[in-house]
């Protein structure tokens, strides 16, 4: 399976499971083993010590099975910083307290070749709070990184 095949799953799920729902997204998981078998994982976690633990213990799991790629899909909140907040290392609060925050989906893909996909989609919801849809965000263009990623690279701990 193809890392642009992963992410069209992901994608498919996120839309399957959210739009014209008030549902939320579980984060959840695809890897692909060493013997080319494929493996679903659901990992909801409550706070940001257990999503730590949770990232080292999927490492510890694509270690395992020798995997060849994995992708992973989740809800998230984003916040743009601009002006001078973006000339220095960020300091403030996390984007879930921000009030300029926009929920959104984010998705990447990576393999044991370094190769990465990301794709991120700004959640619109209704006044009843359902979602309306999942909109592609130009933000997806952008090269990011962040705690997901790298995770089949040895020489990179999840931070």
């Amino acid at each position: 399976m193809t890392l642009d095949e992963m992410m069209q799953l992901a994608a498919d799920q996120a839309r399957r499971t959210m739009v014209g729902t008030k549902a939320e997204l579980e984060p959840l998981w695809l890897l692909i083993t060493g013997k080319g078998d494929v493996e679903i994982f659901m990992t909801p976690w409550g706070n940001t010590r257990e999503k730590h633990l949770i990232i080292e213990t999927m490492r510890d799991v694509m270690r395992e099975k020798r995997c060849t790629a994995y992708s992973f899909l989740t809800e998230a909140w984003m916040a743009t910083i601009k002006g001078d907040e973006a000339k220095r290392p960020y300091d403030g609060p996390p984007p879930s307290e921000r009030p300029d925050r926009q929920e959104c989906v984010v998705m990447m893909a990576a393999n044991k070749a370094g190769e990465h996909r990301y794709q991120m989609f700004e959640t619109v919801r209704g006044v009843d709070g359902t979602c309306a849809e999942l909109r592609p965000s130009s933000k997806s263009e952008e090269q990011w990184t962040g705690l997901f990623d790298n995770l089949l690279d040895d020489k990179r701990r999840a931070s």
